[in-house]
Order: C-alpha cells, then sequence, then structure tokens
C-alpha cells in the first residue's frame, strides 16, 4: 500500500492549500500537484476545485478524503499489530514534535533512543500542536511532544514534562508602558492592563492551526473581547522580533520568551489577574501497544525529565 497518496491527499484538505501542504510535507508545491492530478487521472474524477482559497471538495472529494482516512487507519492498525511480532532490536520510532517545541525536545528524543540502541530507525515529524494530535490518532506517530492546555482526552494520554504558562508581552519601548502599573515578580517587572484595554491594543497572532492561537481566541471570546487590529504571523521568533521592534501586543508561551535573546528587549505584562497556561506534554494513543523499544524509550524519556523538573 502506498500510504503517502493518502496523507498527501489529507494533508491538502486539512490545510486548503497545495502550497501550505506541500511545505507541511517538506516536498515541492509542483511535485505534489502532480501528484494529486495523478490521483485524478487514475480514478477519472475531479477532487478538488482548486481556483477556490481556501480549496474546495469536489463530491467525489468528500468520498475519497473519507475513504482515505479510513485506509490509512486500517493500514497503521494493521502495521502496530504485526510490529509485536517482529525482533524488539529491529524496531522503529516515530515521534511527533510540535515545531514550536522542536529545538527544545529534538536532541533528547534522538540521544535517548540511541542510548536504548545504536541502530534504532528514528523518525521525527514536525508540525503544529493541534495537527499533532491527528498523527497521534492515526498512527502516523508513536508518541509526541506538544503544547496542550487538556488534562483529559478519551484517546490521548497526557504525560506533563513542563508546566508552562502564556505571556502577554510588548517591546520594552511600547508607548502604552508610560506610567503603567507594575508589579515585581521573581526579579520581573509585570505591567498590568485591564480586559477593557485589550481591544485598543494592536497585535500580532499565530495561525489558526497552531494550539495558542486556539487558546488565545478561546480566552477572547469567554471574555466578551474582540481584537479589532490584528496580523497574523506563522513563525514564532519572526513574532518575537516584530514585537520587540514594534508597538504590537502578542501572547507567547513562557519557555519560548526564557529562550530567545530577542526577549532582553520585551516586557512582560498580564490582563488583570488572569493566568493562562500551555503544558508541554508527551502524549500518545490510551492503550495503543507500542513495540519493546519504543515502549523502553517512552519511559525512560518519562523519567527523564521527571527527575529534570525536581
Amino acid at each position: 500500500m502506498n500510504e503517502e497518496k493518502y496523507n498527501y491527499f489529507i494533508k491538502i484538505c486539512e490545510l486548503g492549500s497545495i502550497t501550505k501542504a506541500a511545505e507541511s510535507l517538506y516536498i515541492s508545491q509542483p511535485a505534489l500537484s502532480k501528484y494529486l492530478n495523478r490521483i485524478e487521472s487514475d480514478l477519472e474524477v475531479k477532487l478538488i476545485e482548486r481556483e477556490f482559497s481556501p480549496v474546495k471538495l469536489t463530491d467525489a472529494g468528500e468520498i475519497y478524503l473519507k475513504y482515505s482516512k479510513e485506509m490509512l487507519k486500517r493500514y497503521n492498525q494493521m502495521r502496530d499489530d504485526i510490529s509485536g511480532y517482529i525482533d524488539s532490536a529491529g524496531k522503529r520510532l516515530s515521534v511527533g514534535v510540535s515545531s514550536d517545541l522542536s529545538k527544545s525536545y529534538t536532541n533528547d528524543v534522538i540521544k535517548i533512543a540511541m542510548e536504548i540502541d545504536p541502530n534504532f530507525d528514528i523518525r521525527v515529524v514536525e508540525d503544529t500542536s493541534l495537527n499533532m494530535v491527528k498523527l497521534i490518532e492515526d498512527g502516523t506517530v508513536d508518541a509526541a511532544f506538544l503544547g496542550t492546555d487538556e488534562n483529559k482526552s478519551d484517546k490521548i494520554e497526557y504525560t506533563v514534562i513542563k508546566e508552562d504558562k502564556i505571556c502577554l508581552v510588548c517591546g520594552k519601548k511600547n508607548p502604552m508602558l508610560l506610567n503603567r502599573k507594575f508589579e515585581n515578580i521573581n526579579g520581573n517587572k509585570i505591567y498590568i492592563f485591564s480586559k477593557e484595554e485589550m481591544e485598543s491594543m494592536q497585535f500580532y497572532s499565530r495561525e489558526k492551526s497552531f494550539k495558542l492561537a486556539e487558546m488565545i481566541d478561546k480566552y477572547m471570546a469567554e471574555n466578551g473581547i474582540t481584537i479589532k487590529d490584528d496580523v497574523t504571523v506563522a513563525d514564532l521568533y519572526t513574532m518575537l522580533c516584530l514585537v520587540r521592534d514594534t508597538n504590537r501586543f502578542a501572547f507567547f508561551p513562557e519557555f519560548f520568551i526564557e529562550e530567545n535573546k530577542a526577549a532582553n528587549d520585551i516586557a512582560l505584562c498580564r490582563i488583570d489577574n488572569d493566568v493562562l497556561r500551555l503544558n508541554m506534554v508527551l502524549a500518545k494513543l490510551k492503550h495503543k501497544r507500542l513495540p519493546n523499544n519504543v515502549t523502553i524509550w517512552f519511559n525512560r524519556v518519562k523519567d527523564f525529565y521527571k527527575a529534570d523538573n525536581k
């Protein structure tokens, strides 16, 4: 079975764009378009209306998407079931890492795996935290590092690696800081804004496919806040630099502020007494039987971060 054609088609549908899907899959846009054309030619039917943005599925495309997900799910389940009968020395490890966390966790992923078996066949998949959940559920990855505000899930087991919070920030030269009330917390000035003031602020925000954007949208909706001036930025580091050099605000995970030198010129802020939390977790499907070496790796990773947080 060539599962790539199903993965490719599903990714196009999820992102609504052949170009964005190609970037996410690390292939060229012409190659992905050619792949889609070949599927449509083989089936002798049009699956996607390309002239729309985001792209629009035809009726046949809806059917193909449904069966693509089912075929991929059944293939991955079959592969997992068979893997239990293969000698553990030949196990493969497929790990998802949220793109925002790649710098923090990828080295640990590989190092711990190589300590278990130098011949471990390791595959690291980067994507957004929201998409990473889908990759866990459909069996594309054995486990994944991601950021989430969820504590419980019917399908996924979350192991908290680090408890983090989301910070509202702006550049230290932002005129809205003048004569602003602040508190000193752990040696940092925390400037305090009210919810009413937020609607007059100018913001940068993440694209909707990121967990951070979902959490902020949820917070705004729950508090009846409408942002009137918002610019979307995909890359977190680029957004941090823009905040530093302009008079806009943005929300960032605390770990990202701590790890980046650009944050030296960033002021930390707070909305009233609200605290938004984003935990870094290691996630896998509940009750999924993992191959021996992968199980060993998973448990060692949990122990490693448990010891690191003491």
